[in-house]
């Protein structure tokens, strides 16, 4: 490991408090940000000891790189919004592609960054999300159990705490969006984030939860969580554009259990048990995207990878491609 390598990892596993949440949507890219946050995020970090370099904290406010790339080739197009709907309700998440421009400069600018932090994931955690090592003590406020809107906060940040998996939370010690430096070739008025947890998105405790959409005694409930566990999660809100005949089943979903339950179930059947397994697994990351993405104002297609098929495996996250909604005057 190089030294610089090495040094990115000291800092990931010295480092024990957490950094001052970063404004949402929009407000850590203001230059007002950026003079706030990043001597905050560096006087902390000297007080570790830990040796910094000009790139740290900079992930705080800076804006998609890649649309700084975005040049076309004459061979090229950007996807149609409804091409995304599809995309995301089929799970064919490898006809979501960046510009060849974008590409080649992603390509170029993660060599040294992977070099110097030993990988993507340290990379991100630290200077994107401004997170410190996994097991890192919480914040103080998560202790305590006063009456005041302060207490409120912490006894919702238990009751998360308490689960294995991801909750609807604006907690940013615990789920951060940010935008993507890299985004795929959408239409020029969506926009592309990622949403990073602290717990994992979802888990078998979060599938064999109370109250399914199905009986709790059905024998095929193992069967739609193994579906789920090779094919992620999918969902969309505040759709326009998309009929509801749009299903959002996955095509892993539905191979696995056209394997599994083909004796005992009819195609339709399937398909619905597909959605409504998508549905319940996804529903809280359902509710975050509806909270932060007003449906009357944004539609979205979201999405998330099984951890075997994430470039970035060692940190929970989910993508959100939303697109503001025209108001007719």
């Amino acid at each position: 490991m190089s030294a610089a390598s090495g040094s990115a990892v000291r800092l990931l596993t010295t480092t024990s408090r957490i950094l001052p949440p970063v404004p949402a949507l929009g407000e850590a890219h203001s230059a007002s940000a950026r003079a706030v946050l990043r001597p905050r995020l560096i006087e902390m970090l000297q007080s570790q000891g830990l040796e910094l370099d000009e790139t740290i904290g900079e992930g705080l406010w800076s804006g998609p790189r890649g649309q700084e790339h975005a040049e076309r080739h004459d061979d090229e197009e950007l996807m149609a919004w409804h091409l995304v709907g599809e995309v995301c309700a089929n799970g064919d998440l490898d006809r979501l592609v960046r510009l060849k421009a974008c590409d080649r400069a992603y390509l170029e600018w993660a060599k040294p960054i992977r070099k110097k932090w030993g990988g993507l994931e340290n990379y991100i955690r630290v200077v994107r999300l401004g997170w410190p090592n996994p097991e890192a003590p919480l914040p103080a406020y998560l202790s305590k159990t006063t009456g005041n809107d302060e207490g409120a906060r912490a006894s919702e940040a238990k009751v998360i705490l308490q689960q294995d998996y991801f909750l609807d939370t604006d907690d940013e010690t615990l789920v951060r969006r940010v935008p993507n430096d890299w985004p795929y070739a959408i239409p020029e008025d969506c926009e592309h984030w990622v949403v990073w947890s602290r717990k994992e998105i979802y888990t078998r405790s979060l599938f064999f939860a109370p109250n399914p959409p199905w009986q709790q005694d059905e024998p095929f409930k193992g069967e739609l969580w193994s579906a789920i566990v090779k094919d992620g999660i999918r969902g969309h809100t505040g759709s326009s554009s998309n009929s509801n005949s749009t299903k959002y089943t996955g095509w892993r979903t539905l191979e696995h259990l056209q394997e599994s339950l083909a004796a005992t179930a009819t195609q339709a059947e399937i398909r619905e048990l597909a959605e409504s397994a998508q549905s319940w697994t996804g529903r809280e990351v359902s509710k975050y995207v509806k909270r932060t993405w007003d449906e009357k104002q944004w539609e979205t297609n979201w999405f998330c990878n099984p951890p075997h098929l994430r470039t970035v495996p060692g940190l929970s996250h989910f993508h959100v491609i939303s697109r503001r909604k025209v108001v007719a005057s």
